[in-house]
């Protein structure tokens, strides 16, 4: 008896060991990957992508993803200021989900863009450069349209927003995000570090090999999104009870879905935001007609969006209207997107935890619907 209780311990000792090992080669590997994002020259931009920048990021459904910047901070192949006889130059301007969160090398929308434009049989070729940022806005994309995408001699710019662009940061969240300052760099390392740990690790990868896994925790959260849900004005009961179906059936937190109908839906209807948000369409369209180049808005709809039951459009047909009306050109794919995923129910185009960004198939298929708008204009 007591030689198996020897043995018992050594075997739980060497798996404590195991484990403290795996988790000192994490850590390690992640101290020594570069930063995603960090000091920029440009004036009124907290940051941007950090040139030939090579690294990995894990994500529970995407697995482990490989990113690489180019020589100007963009993720893509390499590429010049001067463009070359014969090339017909998109820039394609965007946020995390313009540069491919959760998303390897190759699999972004302007990745996927450039290969469907390049099967066209016009005899032109195509370089679509991708200029997405993690977490900028319309205020950032005015900046780095004028100051840096422009000098790239784009013949098209196509800005891809997301539905929490709207938000105009204060000073304090700047200075939160700026990587000019040596303690936000620090605050990134650790985040990274933290992503990073091997515990971390073997709780995100359950979800993806258990389906009826509930994500989002305790059952107190749950009710608490319940409640909420139940409170709120401006949104039917059939809509809430299909949010509340949808949620369940895909096994999916209803706290996690609050965030559209809470935030995004009805900020659009803050006018403060919007006229702010305005000006900056203005700014984008004024840009490219003083440069006689042709500029496209399209919305990367949410998640909840496209579930059966949600029918709403709003707000994208509202953003649309403020870009025609400035005399911008505005590409609707909330509806084709929705018909696709109801006919390729088992095709998933997003991450279960994540609302908005888009896994591999959700790029390309926003890609295909961009080329096809781009070759009927």
């Amino acid at each position: 008896m007591k030689e198996w209780v020897q043995r018992i311990f050594l075997v739980l000792i060497s798996i404590l060991f195991c484990f403290l090992f795996l988790e000192f080669i994490f850590k390690t590997l992640a101290w020594l990957q570069p930063s995603q994002a960090g000091p920029t020259p440009i004036a009124g931009l907290p940051y941007e992508n950090t040139p030939d920048a090579r690294f990995w990021r894990y994500d529970p459904e995407a697995g482990l993803n490989y990113y690489e910047h180019n020589s100007f901070g963009m993720r893509g192949s390499a590429t010049t200021f001067e463009k070359p006889p014969g090339i017909f130059r998109i820039a394609f301007i965007g946020d995390s989900v313009a540069h491919g969160g959760n998303v390897s090398q190759g699999q972004t929308t302007a990745d996927y863009l450039g290969l469907f434009l390049g099967d066209r049989q016009d005899g032109r070729k195509y370089e679509v450069l991708n200029f997405g940022v993690a977490s900028f806005g319309l205020r950032e994309y005015s900046i780095l349209l004028e100051k840096k995408a422009f000098l790239f001699s784009p013949d098209l710019v196509l800005v891809g927003l997301c539905l929490n662009d709207y938000y105009i940061r204060g000073a304090e969240d700047l200075k939160m995000e700026d990587k000019n300052d040596p303690r936000g760099r620090l605050r990134e390392r650790y985040a990274n570090l933290f992503k990073s740990h091997f515990l971390e690790y073997l709780r995100d990868i359950v979800p993806s090999l258990n389906p009826r896994y509930t994500f989002g925790g305790s059952e107190k959260v749950e009710d608490q999104a319940t409640r909420k849900l139940g409170a709120l004005k401006g949104i039917t009961d059939g809509k809430k009870k299909a949010l509340r179906d949808f949620s369940r059936q895909k096994h999916l937190p209803l706290a996690s879905f609050m965030k559209l109908v809470v935030n995004y839906i009805p900020e659009y209807r803050n006018p403060e935001a919007w006229i702010k948000n305005e000006a900056y369409i203005q700014s984008i369209i004024r840009a490219c007609e003083a440069r006689k180049v042709p500029v496209y808005f399209f919305v990367y709809p949410l998640n909840e969006q496209i579930f059966p039951g949600f029918d709403d459009p709003m707000p994208q047909p509202f953003i649309q209207k403020l870009v025609e009306r400035n005399g911008g050109q505005y590409v609707e794919v909330l509806r084709n997107v929705k018909d696709y995923q109801q006919s390729n129910s088992r095709q998933k185009l997003y991450t279960r935890l994540d609302h908005m960004h888009l896994l591999s198939a959700g790029h390309r298929l926003i890609a295909r619907l961009l080329a096809e708008a781009l070759e009927r204009g």
